[in-house]
């Protein structure tokens, strides 16, 4: 009878953490993936129905970088007074909007808010979404875990790389609105789905630094060089690689689009391969390789 109760309570705690799972991904693939590289594969289409110049066009795809930034660096402020799933919640419903605000060119102020909106939702979720998901996962699996949720960028970049040419057959409007339809979907089918979380207080925020062993001050500061570093050296080829394609190749949309779901393919297999090495090997010795 104890062995039952057990088993049951293994399978109901494997149940909750796939659930959260899926929860996690949903999430990271609106806010990290969806409404940030959307853009990339109808930039071309932007251009081509002469919403906006290419000037205009290429001046509005600075927008999401830039609300990332600001969304990273505020997203820990913001989790010292409101709970991670509420500003996940949040986020995800900001995503939405913008995706649906996009389908109507007002002007390249408009365009430029609600792209700059999409990027606080963007940085936000990517530094949130992991925290909220992986205290309930077992230490040993922690690296495979935040690699699935960190693919819903690259299946971000798949689902716009193959959804976007079907959708343009029904009109650039269409497309915008139909991407905010998806999203609106996840974000309702996943509202109740998260774990439980409590905001940080800066006592407890004081008290984690305390307990974490001392290390050269110069280590933070050299690690978040590379990854700006690595993360300068993406900029263009997720902005502009479509709009390479389809227009400097004079290969069409529908070609750039698929070379899209290709460099997404491999940004969505990347997280979870890392993820495992880091599982076996340790997460700095899986850096270095990486």
């Amino acid at each position: 009878m104890l062995n039952e109760r057990i088993s049951q309570n293994s399978i109901a705690g494997s149940v909750r953490v796939i659930r959260y799972l899926l929860t996690a991904l949903s999430t990271s693939f609106i806010g990290a993936g969806l409404v940030r590289f959307a853009y990339t594969p109808l930039l071309p289409v932007l251009i081509e129905s002469r919403w906006f110049d290419t000037s205009a066009t290429v001046y509005l795809s600075a927008a999401n970088p830039a609300g990332a930034l600001f969304g990273a660096v505020t997203s820990t402020w913001l989790a010292r007074r409101y709970s991670k799933v509420s500003i996940l919640r949040g986020m995800n419903v900001l995503a939405t909007l913008s995706l649906l605000a996009c389908a109507f060119p007002i002007s390249i102020e408009w365009y430029f808010f609600w792209r700059f909106l999409s990027g606080i939702a963007t940085g936000a979720t990517i530094v949130l979404v992991a925290a909220t998901f992986l205290p309930h996962v077992p230490a040993d699996r922690k690296g495979v875990a935040s690699g699935l949720i960190f693919a819903g960028l690259g299946l971000g970049i798949v689902a716009t790389g193959t959804l976007v040419p079907f959708l343009l057959r029904f009109g650039l409007q269409a497309t915008w609105i139909w991407l905010a339809v998806f999203a609106a979907a996840l974000t309702v089918l996943t509202w109740t789905s998260w774990p439980p979380s409590e905001f940080i207080t800066k006592r407890e925020e004081g008290t984690h630094h305390r307990q974490v062993p001392s290390r050269p001050s110069y280590l933070p500061y050299l690690t978040h060089l590379e990854v700006a570093l690595m993360a300068l050296t993406v900029v263009a080829p997720m902005l502009f690689l479509v709009n390479f394609v389809a227009q400097d190749l004079h290969a069409g949309v529908y070609i750039g689009s698929l070379c899209w779901a290709g460099y997404g393919l491999g940004a969505m297999l990347g997280p979870p391969v890392y993820g495992y090495a880091a599982d076996r090997l340790g997460a700095i010795t899986a850096l270095r390789w990486t």
